[in-house]
């Protein structure tokens, strides 16, 4: 029977293959902050960043937590959720098949047979990302160029029914290939560009820490409980922006950027736009109070300054900031049990007469000054965390930039 190219029988069977079915995600985490992650999916999945808007009965997340990832099944509007929502995760991806492959032949008709047209337009422009390990299939090349010759296969029919919308497909999207013990996964991306892009174009100091691993750590260190945060080495002002936009009652990571899931087939311009206007914090979260804000150099002090220009926050009055050097930086805490105090310290390059005795030294700083406090300090090693000499609570090893780190979460006694 020859196939129909209807574009109405095709948008009914979007809405049936993949609107209306549960659908499973990959997220991508930065190593060690998995579970914490997980958490922050889990809330949002939930309904508890929603205006009144409860999760439908019978969605409710299948959430599995593995090393480096978070996989969840769930709605396509739950891709939209997280996407805008989420602080904390780098990349959200799609599964689109899993079937085992040992011969390049094999592997074009699998991929050929698969309904591309209901994930991606025939005119979409992107790439193949391959992986391989313990598999025949070894030489990624060519697995890229025998997956995208499968799609164009399936796809090329479309072209003529589908005619090209002028102003569409100006984001590319990535499918992601992995081959492992003869199994062939297939996924497509759903963010884009990294989500530590939030869309902002923000200034930077040098080594700064990544959007998302900021969150992450002031996740873990259980920020959403405490009413002041002291950053005295902000740098770039990572930690500070994260902490205040964490806060911001009609302000969330994915407002001002675009994802690939707005070019998908599936994607509903006055849903999205619905679900948007919906968006909020949770109701649960303390009152913020205060945020002090310091960095030793004056050109962070001018970056940080600009950044709140940047994201609209310049006149927000719980912000503190000033040009200070942290070892003589001695604030008066007035609730140190809900007070955190976040550091990431210089190291690498930027330290180059070694870590140990600074760190050392920071530690003499915190129990002098911050007793009672909550901590989340960046360490480069295990020696430098215990030159601390801090008990802590949490040890997370994680990656920023390619390097490893530390960082340690804990009371200041």
């Amino acid at each position: 029977m020859k196939p129909s190219y209807d574009p109405n029988a095709l948008e009914r069977r979007v809405r049936q293959k993949i609107q209306g079915v549960m659908q499973t995600f990959w997220v991508v985490c930065h190593p060690g902050f998995e579970r914490t992650i997980a958490t922050e999916i889990d809330a949002i999945l939930a309904g508890r960043f929603e205006k009144g808007t409860p999760v439908p009965s019978g969605s409710e997340p299948n959430i599995q937590v593995h090393f480096g990832g978070v996989e969840f099944q769930g709605r396509i509007e739950d891709c939209w959720r997280i996407n805008a929502l989420a602080r904390t995760p780098s990349r959200i991806s799609m599964r689109i098949d899993e079937f085992r492959a040992t011969q390049f032949p094999e592997l074009v008709r699998k991929v050929s047979e698969i309904p591309w047209e209901l994930y991606l337009s025939p005119h979409a422009k992107g790439q193949i990302q391959v992986t391989s390990r313990n598999s025949r299939l070894i030489h990624t090349d060519a697995v890229e160029e025998r997956v995208g010759a499968g799609i164009q296969q399936r796809l090329a029919p479309w072209r003529d029914a589908l005619p090209e919308e002028p102003g569409k497909h100006e984001l590319p999207q990535t499918i992601l290939v992995r081959l492992e013990n003869d199994r062939c996964t297939l996924s497509i991306d759903a963010s884009g560009e990294l989500l530590f892009k939030r869309g902002f174009d923000k200034f930077t100091e040098d080594a700064p820490l990544r959007d998302t691993l900021a969150a992450c750590i002031l996740q873990k260190a259980g920020w959403e409980k405490m009413s002041h945060l002291i950053d005295p080495m902000a740098g770039s002002g990572t930690f500070t922006l994260e902490a205040l936009l964490a806060r911001a009652p009609h302000h969330f990571p994915g407002l001002v950027r675009r994802f690939c899931f707005e070019e998908w087939p599936n994607f509903r311009v006055a849903a999205y736009n619905h679900l948007l206007k919906s968006l909020g914090i949770p109701v649960d979260k303390a009152p913020l109070l205060s945020i002090t804000t310091c960095d030793i150099d004056s050109k962070a002090v001018q970056t940080i300054r600009a950044n709140l220009d940047v994201l609209k926050l310049s006149s927000s009055a719980c912000v503190q900031l000033r040009q200070q050097d942290f070892f003589t930086f001695t604030p008066e805490v007035k609730d140190p049990a809900h007070t955190l105090v976040v550091l990431n310290p210089p190291y690498g390059v930027r330290l180059p007469q070694g870590t140990y005795d600074f760190y050392k030294h920071i530690g003499e700083h915190l129990r002098k000054h911050f007793r009672g406090c909550r901590f989340a300090i960046v360490c480069p090693s295990p020696e430098d965390a215990e030159a601390l000499e801090l008990r802590w609570e949490h040890r997370q090893i994680s990656k920023n930039g390619g390097l490893e780190i530390g960082v340690v979460i804990g009371w200041v006694s």
